[in-house]
């Protein structure tokens, strides 16, 4: 198997461990290749133990992008690079990797060719939010080169839609253009339901389609040296623990970004409201991008500050950071917290699988979509509009129902996991009879190379 995955943050890497974890258990005998951006994270997961990593390759088009070097950059259009995009993708349909040019054939070969199934791990990618037209073909050419005769591919764990856009005939040909691209997957395996509802109005084929939800959930809590530190720092804490996972307002969220001067304002006050009961904990998924928009928000508080782990205060400075953690050790730090207010949606999900509570501010459908999951709904405000203090008593009436909240939301998780466990099984049914059925043409076909001749995976 080819897998195809990277964590820029935790909760991706969450997700890819989730995913590893269901496939190994699906073939124990799995012959594993992980390509990816971040393969020390991977190399410290035990679902990936014995799989050979690599550097995901970068497939790139015939010619330079404008005012740039040779390379896919879905931000940056080029009219005569769309054009190549699509003689490429319709020498890939016809199985002519000769009508490419001898690099480009050669990179797909080494890349895919030795493979007998694909595997794109899931995210966001699919959603409107992130899907422009550069995106889309970028997206081609990574699944047409993929997927081949005798070889299935599959995207798990993907959130998908709602595929909108802005109407009129250039969205109607971006949806024509995505449902073709989606076409080529043997399964597409989506985290809600909203996700796997957005691909059959699209017309993909119901038979490919499975709803479950975020992979993350098939994840348990993992006892380690450096999360027992934690859990001894979190112990000594003199009011309950607040975990807090904030996150930085990307580009990709224009309507937040223009207001983010307020959302910060707003931020620090309820944080300054929470510190009243609780001792403030920053835990979040997002490495430097999430302290520095949590240093953002304290430099307009006036309470006491959130901790850190690395800064000197309180001589605690040996504590390791949340994101060096593996998602199964924060999950159970997030074990040793009374409560998480979260922005991010993994440290969400990761606190959920400990059976811990969380107050959300959400900027994104995915967040809404887990409230209504997990029944924490009640304890959900949208990020752009929320008041402080209505965020404020809504910690104080979950701080109140603790107990009957987390007994609630550990239930639920285990249905959610249950319906993962089950999609994720019947995708991979699907896979394997889709192999067989095409393995006889396969076999008549050009000889594959094997994984030993994997430039790529070293």
């Amino acid at each position: 198997m080819l897998y195809l995955g990277s964590a820029p943050t935790l909760g991706d890497g969450a997700i890819g461990d989730g995913l590893l974890r269901r496939l190994r258990h699906a073939w124990p005998g799995l012959e594993l290749v992980i390509l990816t951006s971040t393969p020390r994270f991977y190399a410290n997961l035990p679902s990936a133990a014995g799989a050979r990593l690599g550097e995901k390759p970068e497939l790139r088009p015939e010619v330079p992008a404008r005012g740039g070097p040779r390379g896919i950059h879905h931000r940056v259009p080029n009219p005569l690079a769309a054009w190549r995009t699509l003689a490429r993708l319709r020498a890939l349909d016809r199985d002519r990797v000769a009508d490419l040019s001898a690099e480009t054939a050669e990179l797909f070969r080494r890349t895919y060719g030795w493979a007998d199934l694909v595997v794109h791990q899931g995210g966001p990618q699919w959603t409107d939010r992130w899907l422009g037209p550069g995106s889309l073909r970028f997206h081609a050419h990574r699944l047409a080169a993929g997927r081949g005769p005798g070889r299935p591919l599959a995207l798990l764990g993907q959130g998908c839609g709602p595929f909108r856009w802005d109407g009129g005939p250039r969205a109607a040909l971006r949806r024509r253009f995505a449902r073709r691209v989606l076409g080529r997957c043997t399964a597409v395996v989506t985290r809600d339901a909203a996700g796997a509802a957005s691909l059959r109005r699209l017309g993909l084929p119901t038979a490919g389609i499975f709803e479950a939800a975020d992979p993350a959930l098939l994840l348990q809590p993992r006892a380690s040296e450096a999360g027992h530190r934690w859990r001894g720092f979190l112990a000594g804490r003199p009011r309950p623990v607040l975990a807090v996972a904030l996150r930085g307002l990307r580009r990709e969220y224009p309507e937040l970004q223009r207001r983010q001067g307020d959302v910060r304002r707003r931020l620090a006050e309820l944080l300054d409201l929470a510190a009243e009961s609780f001792s403030l904990v920053a835990l979040s998924t997002g490495g430097e991008e999430d302290r520095r928009a949590l240093a953002e928000v304290e430099a307009l508080r006036t309470g006491e500050p959130v901790f850190v782990a690395g800064a000197t205060a309180g001589g605690e400075s040996g504590l390791p950071a949340p994101e060096t953690l593996t998602p199964a050790e924060l999950a159970h730090v997030y074990a040793g917290c009374h409560l998480l207010l979260a922005v991010r949606l993994h440290p969400a999900i990761l606190a959920a699988t400990a059976g811990v509570p969380s107050l959300s501010l959400t900027y994104d459908a995915k967040g809404e979509h887990f409230a209504a999951q997990s029944g924490l709904e009640p304890f959900t405000h949208p990020l752009g509009s929320f008041s402080p203090g209505a965020a404020a008593a809504g910690l104080a009436a979950l701080d109140r129902r603790r107990d009957a909240v987390a007994t609630e939301l550990s239930a639920r998780v285990e249905t959610l996991r249950q319906r993962t466990t089950g999609a994720l099984d019947a995708a991979f049914r699907r896979l394997e009879e889709v192999a067989r059925r095409e393995r006889g043409a396969q076999e008549r076909g050009r000889s594959r190379p094997r994984v030993a001749d994997l430039g790529a995976a070293g």
